[in-house]
């Protein structure tokens, strides 16, 4: 489902993300541990299109997502909350994959589930 190939990202002249490469099949879960600084928001920054990937490719069920903007990875039901804003202070929702919304937007990518 999704596929991160040689992913390399900047801040400037910082050279943040380098060459990460990684397959999540669908109904997979991923926690990203580490220290402060390893990259693990700018990963998931880049995937939702709030960075800018300058080499590698990010592929959605086989479709290349590379730098697609944040509201087209939305629309296909790829979101993140960020750690300790409150955005959700005593429950967590998330849409079911089979949501009609999120396949009617996977269907308009070129996307058959």
């Amino acid at each position: 489902m999704l596929t991160l190939a040689d992913i390399n990202t900047y801040y400037g002249d910082s050279h943040t993300l380098r060459g990460v490469s990684l397959e999540l099949p669908a109904g997979t879960a991923l926690g990203l541990p580490g220290r402060n600084g390893m990259g693990k928001t700018t990963l998931i920054r880049a995937l939702m299109g709030y960075v800018r990937v300058a080499k590698g490719q990010l592929q959605w069920h086989g479709r290349d997502m590379t730098n697609a903007p944040p509201e087209r990875m939305a629309r296909l039901g790829i979101g993140y909350v960020p750690e300790g804003r409150g955005i959700f202070p005593n429950s967590f929702g998330a849409r079911e994959p089979g949501d009609d919304r999120a396949r009617r937007c996977l269907r308009q990518e070129g996307v058959d589930l």
